[in-house]
């Protein structure tokens, strides 16, 4: 026996008109945000960054700690300062 679809005796799914006005919000969402394609992003990290770490109250330490299997883990050690 073929399935057909929909099956004898039942409807086919529709959209009713929720699903249709989200579909049509959906494609226009999808064509009307190619308005701004052309245009770069705006940058907003200015092109000298400078961090202040003068007012930072802790000293900052980079260690290689030695594992017991020979490799090195690369800790950040933070000390208040």
């Amino acid at each position: 026996m073929a399935l057909t679809f929909p099956r004898p005796g039942r409807r086919a799914p529709s959209f009713g008109t929720c699903g249709v006005l989200a579909l049509a919000l959906g494609f226009g969402a999808a064509l009307g945000g190619g308005a701004l394609a052309g245009q770069p992003p705006a940058n907003e990290i200015p092109a000298e960054f400078k961090p202040h770490v003068d007012t930072f109250d802790y000293t900052r330490r980079d260690v290689m700690i030695p594992m017991r299997d020979g490799v090195k883990l690369k800790t950040l050690i933070l000390i208040p300062g």
